[in-house]
């Protein structure tokens, strides 16, 4: 490894970074999208070729590699959601909203409404309009038969 101080440059052997010489082609121990590249920068890391092979950390993905922005991409598994960063199960209510689910048929990216008279908060509860009515709360007439009717989301005799 030689450096040029005349020209206060790093050969093309080398990459300085963070004030750690790097060979040419060696991966960035924290993103394997990454690389140096002396031949495209001396001063930063480079993009690792589309395809190379990464690890996104992500029990739902597999056959991860790097795309052509440097991002670290896997294929979801057939019954699982990538959702707000997290790997989420089929059928795995949102914690937020127990009237939202993992749909992956329906949206493999974002959490999927359930439809009115959906049992929610385990069981105890029912979606209406999108939000977990518990308790005498209802939805429509039919949860208050045979001796009422729903009004305001209550039973009314």
């Amino acid at each position: 490894i030689t450096l040029d101080y005349s020209k206060n440059r790093i050969t093309e052997e080398t990459l300085k970074l963070r004030s750690v010489l790097r060979e040419a082609g060696a991966v960035n121990p924290n993103d394997a999208c990454q690389r140096c590249d002396s031949d495209a920068e001396n001063e930063a890391w480079s993009r690792s070729p589309p395809g190379t092979t990464c690890n996104d950390a992500l029990a739902c993905t597999h056959s991860t590699t790097c795309d052509a922005d440097g991002d670290c991409v896997g294929i979801l598994e057939a019954a699982a959601c990538l959702i707000d960063g997290a790997c989420r199960s089929n059928g795995q209510h949102d914690p937020a909203n127990s009237c939202r689910v993992c749909s992956p048929l329906d949206s493999p990216y974002a959490w999927t409404p359930l439809g009115d008279m959906q049992q929610c908060n385990a069981g105890t509860g029912i979606c209406c309009d999108g939000e977990c009515r518990v308790g005498k709360e209802c939805c429509s007439d039919v949860d208050c038969a045979p001796d009422g009717r729903c009004a305001d989301y209550r039973c009314i005799p």
